[in-house]
């Protein structure tokens, strides 16, 4: 039941703003969307919908393994393309983390036709055995569920924002005050990987609280300098696009900028010696190793690649087929394990 209550709310962000017909407030959500989020934050994430959509990694990884049924049955039951009704999808979590989806906040924004998506919201809580009520969140039209304290509230016709009472609430808080109450090592670093003439399609925020940090500390092990490196670490961004080829860029900021420029060096060294075996060079490996750059830039280490189609393809591939293999390898392992046997007649 969790996993179709969380279809659920993901289904009710897409249709954001259905409801908005019956009431629609004054207050609009800032932009870019990173703007609404409250101080508390510690991680925050965005998506270009229409780009991942019809990105070939969404067809590869999701369409073609049946894992958007949810999206197919918005354009089979109600005869709506999801994306073009929900342009950017972003999400926030506080220092506890996201425990489940429960604990993460939605906002959304695109040009919604509010009497087709209510229609559909209608279908589909009904379906699922839910009903919704109307309700108002500090001046600002929203629907609730009829159990828990989960809310959409509705921000004009192009906006909405998804989450428990009270996340939504602090939502509505930001987006009415005149300055933004971002809180500020998210936001520069959110400025950092998304600036540019074309900023990316996807893009993931997090500064590390210190209870994330030692989480990390105790299953991550690594030697020398990685390890001092990882005891250092302060936040990482992410930022990628997905509709053309395959771009990535990674930034992560330490507390001891010492550490920066031999963490470059020895990233480098690791590449080089990586290409120095003929059989990884000659694969799909090999170029697109070639093309990750590292550098350092004050505190931050900054490591970046570009890959174009076939390349990505090739790479996926090789990829896939090494884990195939792995799991193969340990699937025999097992069954050694169990047999001994086996295992002393296969010697």
């Amino acid at each position: 039941m969790r996993g179709r209550r969380a279809f659920l709310a993901l289904v009710l962000v897409g249709a954001a703003g259905a409801a908005a017909y019956w009431l629609l407030g004054g207050v609009r959500l800032r932009e870019p969307l990173v703007e609404n989020v409250p101080e508390r934050a510690a991680a925050y994430a965005r998506v270009d919908v229409r780009a991942l959509l019809r990105s070939p990694w969404w067809r590869r990884f999701v369409t073609e393994r049946g894992g958007d049924q949810g999206l197919q049955r918005m354009r089979e039951r109600c005869g709506i393309e999801p994306s073009d009704q929900l342009h950017e999808l972003a999400a926030f979590v506080g220092a506890d983390g996201p425990r489940s989806l429960d604990h993460v906040t939605f906002l959304a924004r695109g040009p919604f036709e509010h009497e087709a998506l209510g229609e559909c919201m209608k279908k589909v809580v009904e379906e699922d055995g839910g009903g919704l009520r109307r309700v108002e969140l500090d001046g600002v039209p929203a629907v609730a569920g009829a159990r828990g304290d989960s809310r959409i509230a509705f921000f004009g016709r192009d906006g909405a924002a998804f989450g428990n009472e009270r996340s939504v609430r602090e939502v509505v808080a930001v987006a009415k005050e005149e300055r933004a109450k971002i809180a500020g090592p998210l936001r520069a670093l959110h400025d950092a990987v998304t600036q540019g003439e074309h900023p990316p399609e996807l893009v993931a925020v997090a500064v590390l609280p210190e209870h994330w940090r030692e989480a990390v500390q105790q299953r991550v092990e690594a030697p020398g300098v990685f390890g001092e490196a990882l005891d250092s670490l302060r936040a990482v961004a992410i930022a990628a696009r997905v509709s053309r080829g395959l771009a990535l860029s990674v930034r992560v900021r330490l507390d001891d900028a010492a550490l920066v420029a031999p963490l470059v060096e020895q990233l480098r060294l690791q590449r080089d010696a990586a290409l120095d075996d003929p059989l990884l060079a000659l694969s799909a490996a090999g170029p697109a190793l070639r093309r990750v750059a590292a550098e350092a830039r004050g505190e931050d280490l900054v490591l970046a690649v570009d890959l174009d189609d076939a390349l990505a393809e090739r790479l996926v591939d090789l990829v896939e087929q090494l884990a195939r293999r792995e799991v193969r390898r340990g699937a025999r392992d097992a069954t050694r394990s169990t047999n001994p046997s086996d295992a002393t007649r296969a010697e």
